[in-house]
């Protein structure tokens, strides 16, 4: 039921720069750090600051799906809710305990939009109201080449498949009856990013004015492959290192085109050592945690996000 994380340094119930974070397991690693508080962020800036994580589980945060929560009306969340709960309600055997609270969770992160939320923050002269966050962290992990679309209604819903393969029988059914796994190239991924920044752009004041994106590590130590010629067109599809360099030079294209700035994960692992600090592409280790966050303060601090310089003395 917790469903963001926050922590902030005040000052006389000035509004501190934010950062709000938006992605699955790694982000965690980056904002709250080793002591799973936030300290290790704090210790690097100076503040004020604030810094929020938003775990959107079991909800995944693709672009596609931030873009959708942002537009989607009333009249379609509604539909959502009666399509889900209608065939709960039908189910035989009657789902269980758990499968409701996976269905409030799912409707949940379907229903809220975590880049215009504001704040509540406690400083010593009292409790005063902030946000929208002045920055907005993803990752580029969340993307998936094989989202789900619901079949009907169309919307986007993408889930860890652990989560999936834990739920219980109702849920997978409910998913298999009601959702088609689509095709999602990089091209398709390019246009929800441009949608996503071109959404933000239009709204300035009511979310993040800058949007910082983790790219993806491109480069595997023990390839060996010698020859690319048995593997179909495109090898994004089936090489997880050319679908890394592929996607990664989408994300200079959006930076260059919309002004994005990449958290270049890449490179930090390639200069750390990318098998011993992040072995699976995705959970890295305190020392790589460490550097992407530092990253993340320096392009903050170079952008003018107030509370993210240096930490005094």
């Amino acid at each position: 039921w917790h469903n963001r994380s926050r922590a902030w340094r005040s000052r006389d119930g000035a509004s501190p720069g934010s950062v709000l974070g938006l992605g699955i397991c790694e982000l965690n690693g980056v904002l709250h750090g080793e002591s799973s508080a936030f300290l290790e962020l704090f210790e690097t800036i100076g503040g004020p600051a604030h810094a929020i994580h938003v775990d959107q589980e079991p909800l995944v945060p693709t672009a596609r799906t931030l873009v959708e929560q942002i537009r989607r009306t009333e009249a379609e969340y509604a539909a959502i809710i009666e399509d889900l709960m209608g065939y709960l309600l039908k189910a035989s055997p009657p789902p269980l305990p758990e499968e409701w609270i996976f269905a409030a969770a799912l409707l949940h992160g379907l229903k809220r939009t975590p880049l215009s939320e504001t704040y509540d923050l406690l400083s010593r002269v009292g409790v005063f109201r902030s946000g929208p966050a002045d920055a907005l962290l993803l990752t580029a992990n969340a993307e998936s080449q094989r989202p789900l679309r619901h079949r009907r209604l169309g919307y986007a819903m993408q889930v860890h498949g652990h989560w999936l393969g834990r739920a219980v029988p109702t849920i997978q059914a409910w998913t298999k009856a009601s959702f088609e796994p689509i095709v999602c190239g990089l091209d398709d991924m390019a246009r929800d990013y441009r949608e996503l920044v071109g959404l933000i752009e239009a709204a300035p004041g009511r979310m993040p004015a800058h949007v910082l994106i983790c790219n993806l590590m491109s480069t595997v130590g023990e390839d060996d492959l010698q020859t690319y010629m048995g593997f179909d067109r495109p090898m994004s599809a089936t090489l997880a290192s050319i679908y890394g360099k592929d996607l990664n030079l989408m994300l200079h294209d959006l930076a260059r085109d919309h002004g994005v700035a990449i958290v270049d994960v890449d490179a930090i692992t390639a200069e750390i050592g990318g098998q011993r600090n992040l072995p699976d592409g995705t959970h890295g280790s305190g020392a790589l945690y460490a550097e992407v966050r530092a990253e993340v303060a320096h392009i903050l601090r170079g952008r003018g996000v107030p509370g993210f310089g240096p930490a005094l003395g």
